[in-house]
């Protein structure tokens, strides 16, 4: 049975910080979702029934800057910078450590998955290319750290790959800025950089302990990993990796024209991913999965179910998961659970309503 998490910027921003308006508010959302979880979900097998999963992403701003401060950090720190230092201070990320999970548990929650979205992994400079990935590897160690304790268990670090943004600049007469974006024959290049440095990361660690990396397709012009050449490419370099995988983001897949549904409303992936010889290699590294409503006019941010979709929608996207993921053996550990991604709401009770309908469809399906 898939089990339903929450990732939202609505509760991430800010999350950790003592503020005496938002603490609270915060407090009552993770408290409504709990309810909505245990109406579903409460388990005699689970050792603390209180909890809620959730999928964070590590740092937003303001939940850095109360780390930076808790931590005290140099104020010149940054966050990539931080992260690169948890894998040469063993101090810093037990300390590190130790604020993070006396917050989870204070507000009952327990962490499925770390996520981020570093763009440097894929730009052209080495050194800016290496400190990213150093970012990337400080996720790993502070996972595998959570992991060293029974009462939490990271089961993926979930990453967008990086963007097709070379370079902003000025244009002549300096009256506006102009992106450029690494062209589309040099991808594939940029995606073997992108695979070797996720493997250097945990190239001298015990395997057993290492969190998957699991990358994400984003829809549009402006990201690297967006298409089902640039999926496939990546399934032809993992072979049989034991550390990177994918996030199948039923929406942004949907958005993508990779996930489609026939006349009865199924859904199935198209040929340009079923029909490629990289195929197994894709759907054996499927690690995690992602779930929002979305218009197929474009993504225009992932929104609560019931926006554009009716509930038979998302019935028919979770048999579909569960169908893909039960198909053969895996060379990659499935975490079994399904994110609500909700990154663009700011109403409560959107994310509130659009979570007990998870809950309800993950315990039906």
């Amino acid at each position: 049975m898939l089990t339903p998490s929450i990732i939202t910027s609505f509760i991430a921003s800010g999350f950790l910080t003592s503020d005496p308006v938002r603490q609270p508010r915060i407090q009552d959302c993770f408290k409504d979702l709990r309810k909505a979880f245990y109406k579903y979900f409460l388990q005699k097998d689970q050792t603390d029934p209180s909890y809620l999963p959730v999928e964070l992403y590590i740092f937003m701003e303001p939940d850095f800057l109360c780390l930076k401060s808790e931590l005290k950090l140099p104020e010149s720190m940054g966050l990539t910078g931080f992260l690169n230092e948890l894998t040469t201070d063993s101090a810093l990320l037990e300390k590190t450590y130790t604020f993070l999970s006396e917050r989870f548990r204070r507000m009952r929650i327990t962490p499925v998955a770390f996520a981020s979205f570093f763009p440097e992994v894929s730009h052209a400079d080495a050194t800016r290319r290496s400190q990213a990935f150093g970012a990337v590897a400080g996720m790993q160690q502070l996972a595998q750290r959570f992991n060293q304790e029974a009462e939490w268990q990271i089961r993926a670090i979930e990453l967008v790959c990086g963007s097709r943004i070379a370079g902003v600049e000025f244009e002549v007469g300096r009256d506006r800025l102009i992106s450029t974006l690494i062209p589309r024959e040099q991808t594939s290049n940029t995606l073997e950089k992108l695979i070797d440095g996720l493997q250097a990361t945990v190239a001298d660690q015990d395997q057993e302990k290492v969190v998957p990396y699991s990358l994400e397709l984003e829809p549009g012009s402006m990201f690297l990993v967006n298409s089902a050449e640039s999926i496939t490419h990546i399934a032809e370099l993992l072979a049989e990796s034991s550390s990177i995988g994918f996030n199948l983001d039923l929406s942004h897949y949907s958005l993508a024209g990779l996930l489609q549904q026939d006349d009865t409303g199924a859904f199935y992936l198209n040929d340009a991913l079923t029909k490629n010889k990289a195929f197994e290699t894709f759907r054996r590294h499927i690690v995690h999965a992602h779930i929002s409503d979305s218009s197929e006019k474009g993504h225009l941010g992932d929104l609560p179910f019931g926006s554009i979709h009716s509930e038979d929608y998302f019935r028919n996207q979770i048999q579909f998961l569960k169908t893909l993921i039960s198909q053969g053996d895996s060379a990659l550990p499935f975490s079994n659970h399904l994110s609500l991604e909700l990154e663009a709401v700011g109403r409560w009770r959107e994310i509130e309503d659009s979570f007990e309908t998870l809950c309800k469809l993950c315990r039906e399906s």
